[in-house]
């Protein structure tokens, strides 16, 4: 089975929770014959001062560690017995972590990043947390990111690796639908893969009296409407999408106004109360900053600060939305600055 996912890329900060994505990601490589960068960052001073942390709050080890040091970490991590037979890449960078990460990704055509969402303790926890939410926005490929508390992503599956993907109905959304189904064949072997589309619909509430019953039926038109989009996405995926990926789709759409916390009950309920379980959630995001961020992004970051299941999230710009919808159209072109960013120099400090 060809995969898509042929480099991984696992970021490290010397800490049990960086290592703790190395499981995962060793399943992901040896089941689709990737091979795994190592990727290990020398932080300096630079990467905390946003943070605006008195001078002397700075200790030794908020400065990162010797290169030196990196290289002997590194050596050990190769010699971790859950890497064996992967073929490894270490490298050293020197830089702001979460630039470095998507710069790398972008430029050494990763097809996936794997990372836990926290790192060291305290102060290092909060800047390491607020890496993790800066790469999922930027990266240019799928990130999986691993809760530390949870431990049954270091277990071999016993049943499919069951994926929830959510869905609002828009081509931005289904962005995640390929990757998640190749994540889920991938960590499900010698079973099926499986997939579990949720639509969460907000319903609409009647302002007057004598709205009631025109509301119920446009709640009930929207309710049809759901559940024939899902089917006709499940439909497309068997028949089109990938009619040769063993996998197993399923689908259901649930009313409410609250579209988080309402993606985040249905994956921990199918967690502990369905088979296969709720393994992980798939969800995309807009990868937009200042307030549209905070507005468009808001649902994946708050599934991300709140779910204790691994979350796969793919980012989808803008512009390759509408270069998509302008696939048919001719005299299509590449704009000039989207040749400079292709560009754009990246300077390692040493690699080995």
């Amino acid at each position: 089975m060809s995969s898509q996912f042929q480099h991984i890329i696992v970021p490290l900060d010397g800490s049990a929770c960086a290592e703790h994505a190395l499981p995962m990601a060793a399943r992901i490589a040896r089941n689709s014959g990737a091979r795994i960068t190592l990727l290990y960052i020398l932080e300096t001073i630079h990467e905390y001062a946003t943070y605006a942390v008195p001078s002397g709050l700075l200790s030794g080890d908020m400065l990162g560690v010797s290169e030196q040091q990196a290289r002997d970490y590194l050596m050990r991590i190769q010699k971790d017995p859950v890497l064996n037979g992967i073929a490894l890449h270490p490298s050293i960078f020197i830089g702001q972590a979460a630039a470095t990460i998507v710069e790398n990704a972008r430029l050494e055509h990763a097809d996936l990043i794997v990372m836990c969402s926290h790192g060291r303790t305290g102060f290092r926890r909060i800047v390491m947390g607020s890496v993790t939410q800066q790469v999922m926005r930027e990266s240019p490929v799928p990130v999986l990111v691993l809760q530390q508390s949870d431990q049954e992503c270091l277990q071999e599956q016993t049943s499919p690796f069951r994926i929830l993907v959510a869905l609002d109905g828009s081509e931005r959304a289904e962005a995640a639908l390929k990757p998640a189904a190749m994540l889920s064949v991938l960590l499900s072997e010698p079973q099926p893969g499986s997939l579990y589309l949720l639509r969460v619909v907000s319903p609409v509430l009647p302002t007057e009296s004598d709205e009631v019953e025109d509301t119920i039926q446009s709640n009930r038109h929207a309710l049809q409407c759901a559940k024939k989009y899902l089917r006709d996405v499940a439909e497309k995926m068997r028949l089109t999408t990938l009619p040769d990926l063993p996998l197993q789709i399923s689908y259901s759409v649930r009313y409410d106004s609250d579209i988080s916390g309402t993606v985040r009950d249905a994956a921990m309920l199918g967690h502990v109360l369905t088979t296969p379980p709720i393994s992980a959630l798939a969800i995309t995001t807009h990868g937009r900053h200042g307030v549209p961020r905070l507005l468009l992004g808001s649902v994946t970051e708050n599934i991300l600060g709140h779910s204790m299941l691994p979350l796969l999230v793919v980012r989808v710009p803008d512009k390759k939305i509408e270069h998509q919808s302008k696939k048919t159209e001719p005299h299509t072109h590449v704009t000039t600055s989207e040749k400079d960013h292709e560009a754009e120099p990246y300077s390692p400090f040493t690699f080995f």
